[in-house]
């Protein structure tokens, strides 16, 4: 639907299949894994309430409303969360608005068709405003997204105590999926694949998987 640091977007399709009809996503962002199965009755959680009132304003639109959004104009800086996650940049994250580019502007129109593609799809999803204990104690597929233990920069909010998420995680009911980078040693990750980032370096995505299906 939209950029956001640390996106499953493009390998999303790498992951297990949802077992469960519901799908929660703790650490929403652009909730790259419940775009992909956005059939399912998904329960997104977020603590940025900018992410939050993007989600809730997408949800709750219609595909000629997204349609119609009007383009951002180039040279004027844009408070609109939508125009600033575009831009694919790790400082949109933390800033309160962004300068438009000629190439932002441009890509605008192919932004508006993706997400009107995709929001008769997403009117049933549910948003919740807060942290990962907020999520519902529900039996389902978890896709656990955190912050990256070894990431410093990038992310709005990284203030976790990664023991008790460890705990938190084992302690889902269903299946659990939870991401993370190699390096990391909260959980007993293994290799999923090596991926390009965004500035072309060669990172491995790594994986805890559990199911009590």
């Amino acid at each position: 639907m939209f950029y956001y640091f640390g996106s499953k977007a493009r390998i999303a399709k790498y992951y297990p299949q949802p077992l469960s009809e519901v799908v929660v996503e703790p650490f929403a962002g652009s909730a790259g894994y419940s775009c992909l199965h956005r059939t399912k009755n998904v329960i997104l959680v977020e603590r940025d309430p900018r992410v939050v009132d993007l989600w809730r304003r997408l949800v709750g639109m219609s595909t000629d409303e997204i349609l119609n959004i009007p383009p951002p104009t180039v040279g004027v800086p844009s408070s609109d969360l939508l125009v600033m996650l575009r831009a694919a940049s790790e400082h949109s994250l933390t800033s309160r608005y962004i300068t438009v580019t000629e190439r932002m502007a441009s890509r605008w129109p192919h932004l508006l068709r993706r997400v009107a593609e995709m929001v008769p799809n997403i009117q049933h999803w549910e948003i919740i405003e807060g942290d990962y204990t907020d999520a519902p104690d529900i039996k389902a597929t978890w896709f656990i997204d955190p912050p990256y233990q070894n990431i410093e920069r990038g992310y709005a909010y990284r203030d976790i105590d990664y023991g008790e998420l460890a705990m938190w995680c084992r302690s889902r009911k269903g299946q659990v999926i939870v991401c993370e980078q190699a390096g990391a040693s909260w959980l007993p990750f293994n290799r999923l694949r090596d991926i390009r980032t965004t500035n072309r370096s060669l990172k491995t995505e790594v994986v805890w998987e559990f199911c009590g299906f």
